[in-house]
């Protein structure tokens, strides 16, 4: 499987929104500045078909509605393939306020529909498939205090590739990390952060469960911390950088830069 890290800051950094894209065509999160990077970087929108939204902060969910008007404005000259947006109630909930915000005088139904674009509301994923051969589970994690985000497991073949979302230490990352082969976590800071995971978080789940993990939603100072210490295990991607996840004859998991 190819991962591409989209975006892999947090809000608060130059770098990208944390966005993560799958195969070429699954998507974790959209949030600020999202489509015009996807763009940028020349990944082919047409051929997304499936996006997961984490949680309903804008760094992760506010791009929504670009997607959409991108999909839009090239569907009369490109053939789109069918894409469901994948997300909790009350994420559902803020898109369609974004949208009468930005564009209130645009029936958002129509033009979903001609972007053959469809949000897909729900209160759990089970083992779904959300692309052809690519099955979908979702997690609860805590975020804020008061916030319950998405962590979720992408199945292909026989590879597991998790996400942890924006969450803080909490029994839905430990899951996701014992259903993954790699995941693709929150490392937000160095310093304790009661919204995100912090780097020795990260350093102690990828030491008790021996799987490898790419570091997203980065600060500053947990990004120099990460490339100045090299934490075995962690992988420490840029905006745009693009790895192939394989395993082993021996089932190993394997990521190489590309």
């Amino acid at each position: 499987m190819k991962i591409k890290t989209v975006g892999t800051g947090n809000i608060y950094v130059a770098d990208r929104s944390a966005c993560t894209l799958i195969d070429d065509h699954i998507l974790v999160d959209c949030g600020n500045g999202i489509v015009k990077t996807l763009l940028q970087q020349g990944v082919d929108i047409a051929k997304i078909d499936a996006l997961l939204i984490t949680h309903q902060h804008g760094d992760h969910s506010l791009d929504v509605p670009l997607l959409v008007f991108g999909r839009y404005g090239i569907a009369n000259r490109t053939e789109l393939r069918s894409l469901q947006i994948y997300c909790r109630h009350d994420v559902a909930n803020i898109i369609r306020q974004i949208f009468r915000l930005i564009h209130p005088d645009i029936d958002t139904a129509e033009l979903m529909a001609t972007a053959k674009m469809e949000l897909c509301e729900f209160d759990e994923l089970d083992n779904v498939e959300v692309s052809p051969g690519y099955f979908a589970t979702s997690y609860e994690v805590q975020h804020a205090p008061h916030m319950l985000a998405n962590g979720y497991v992408i199945r292909h073949d026989d590879i597991h590739i998790g996400f942890s979302g924006d969450c803080h230490m909490c029994d839905g990352v430990e899951a996701v990390m014992q259903a993954s082969d790699v995941a693709v976590l929150d490392t937000t800071s160095v310093e304790p952060s009661k919204p995100h995971m912090t780097v020795g978080d990260v350093i102690g789940l990828v030491a008790k469960y021996s799987k490898p993990v790419i570091a997203t939603h980065m600060g500053d100072a947990s990004r120099q911390y990460l490339m100045d210490n090299h934490p075995a295990g962690i992988t420490v991607p840029n905006d745009g950088d693009e790895f192939i996840v394989n395993k082993t004859l021996d089932n190993k998991v394997e990521i190489t830069r590309i």
